[in-house]
């Protein structure tokens, strides 16, 4: 699927995908979308306070949506590259406004996928049961609730690079994904654009806490700043050693590979019994699981690719298994409650930490990166970090 750029359905989905929404329609057949009441999104008729500067003409395409800080405000409406802008009609209002025809400038990740997941079981009691609990969390507004159980023949016609072993499974609608490494890209490409000095293939190999500053030393020299902010994965447990710091952290590796079907998945697959999902990612269907603890962070072991490949043949058809590539392993930073490490070492409170996301760091990511940019701008972090302390494990 090529990217594409954001869309004013897209606005609609993701609003009435949100838990407990409402859509009401407003004086003037637009749309409006609440909770309890009260409006996030809306869609708003041409008013005087929002006009074209050059011909005094009221945009007919103002989009009205509610966001919760007035830091997030100001930083949205004050980026000179942003389409979000404000008027005095807004002040003290907490809620930025988008022109409909510039939403194609809106965020990064636009390539991210909306389809939703096919979960593929061999046995239909057990997919009834996965189904079962999927249906009591869409109760709660967590996601959408699963589309209704599917035989053999009906998987496999979904999906027809099925297997025979492919005997059950279900639709969750509106379900995302996207591709990782194309994310980046599109972060690092928007934070350059904004003046950020990003340094590729530059490791850290120390932190020292002078006292009225912080540094970290590289390869090429010692980069220096008020704040540090370490989101390095596993690899903070050992930057925050030296500091006096025992990080309750575990590598648990996961492993992946890419194959080239001849005929692509139209979504994401959740292979239960293989205990995988097989992504399609361009050209090529990503297939990735396993959680190994081995005590290591970099060492690669064949076997799991081989055991992987194993449990997948009898799930797909007319996919050549031997022809892999990108075979990789990489170590998620795993914490005994399951909860990320977020905030200030306690000695040394230049020194912040964001690691810690289990298998979550793609989902956590974005709320993460608010909660942190809010704690090194004085702003406060907007929530508890009790519950995320780094020294919760004494």
């Amino acid at each position: 699927m090529r990217e594409r750029a954001a869309r004013v359905a897209d606005v609609h989905e993701i609003a009435a995908a949100m838990p407990h929404t409402t859509l009401i329609e407003g004086p003037k057949g637009n749309a409006i979308y609440q909770v309890g009441g009260k409006s996030f999104v809306f869609f708003r008729t041409p008013r005087p306070d929002a006009f074209d500067p050059d011909t005094g003409e009221r945009y007919p395409d103002v989009i009205v949506i509610w966001v919760e800080t007035e830091a997030d405000k100001l930083a949205l409406v004050q980026d000179p590259g942003s389409p979000f802008f404000t008027t005095e009609h807004f002040n003290g209002h907490l809620s930025v406004l988008v022109r409909a025809s510039r939403l194609a400038e809106v965020g990064v990740g636009r390539h991210a996928r909306r389809d939703g997941y096919l979960v593929v079981h061999s046995d239909r009691d057990a997919a009834a049961e996965q189904h079962a609990r999927i249906v009591d969390m869409a109760v709660t507004g967590v996601c959408a609730a699963p589309e209704p159980l599917l035989g053999p023949a009906e998987v496999r016609a979904h999906e027809p690079l099925l297997g025979d072993a492919a005997r059950a499974g279900f639709v969750i609608p509106g379900e995302r994904w996207i591709d990782a490494s194309l994310l980046i890209d599109d972060l690092a490409d928007a934070v350059r654009s904004a003046g950020v000095d990003v340094r590729t293939g530059t490791p850290v190999s120390a932190v020292h806490d002078l006292g009225d500053a912080v540094e970290v030393d590289t390869p090429e020299d010692a980069v220096a700043g008020a704040v540090v902010v370490l989101a390095t994965g596993v690899w903070t447990r050992d930057l925050v050693a030296p500091l006096g710091v025992k990080l309750q952290l575990q590598a648990g590796k996961g492993y992946s590979f890419a194959l080239h079907p001849s005929r692509m998945p139209t979504r994401l697959l959740e292979l239960s019994d293989a205990h995988v999902m097989a992504t399609p990612v361009g050209d090529r269907l990503r297939i990735a699981g396993t959680m190994e603890f081995d005590g290591t962070t970099d060492r690669f072991h064949p076997e799991r690719i081989q055991a992987i490949v194993r449990r997948l043949g009898p799930l797909l058809r007319d996919v050549d298994l031997t022809h892999r590539t990108e075979e990789w392993m990489g170590p998620r930073p795993m914490t005994p409650d399951g909860l990320p490490i977020l905030g200030s070492l306690a000695a040394h409170p230049r020194v912040v930490l964001a690691t810690g996301h289990n298998m979550l760091g793609i989902t956590l990511g974005p709320v993460t990166g608010g909660v942190i940019a809010n704690l090194v701008c004085g702003d406060g972090p907007g929530i508890d970090l009790a519950p995320f302390a780094p020294a919760r494990f004494r």
